[in-house]
């Protein structure tokens, strides 16, 4: 297991992309909930976007294709609910 440092961008704030420090064995819901846990938010408001492809929550972020300096977009399901009301 390596360490890797992955760039969140989130689509709430375009120009915040946060950096978090982790395992590459880390799931990718253990990653939703740290960075829930530094945004103080819950991880069940958003998901993990790789290349378009939600990032599946039992894979670990080496099975998901996630590297060194990726940068994932962060889609906020509360933003997608307003979308779809509008």
């Amino acid at each position: 297991m390596a360490t890797i440092t992955v760039t969140v961008q989130s689509l709430l704030n375009a120009a915040t992309f946060p950096s978090y420090t982790v395992s590459d064995g880390i799931t990718v819901d253990a990653f939703k909930t740290t960075i829930a846990t530094a945004e103080t938010t819950d991880p069940s408001w958003f998901n993990l976007v790789l290349n378009h492809q939600v990032l599946v929550g039992s894979s670990t972020l080496t099975a998901a294709g996630v590297a060194i300096y990726v940068v994932l977009a962060r889609r906020d399901l509360r933003e997608l609910i307003g979308r779809s009301a509008k």
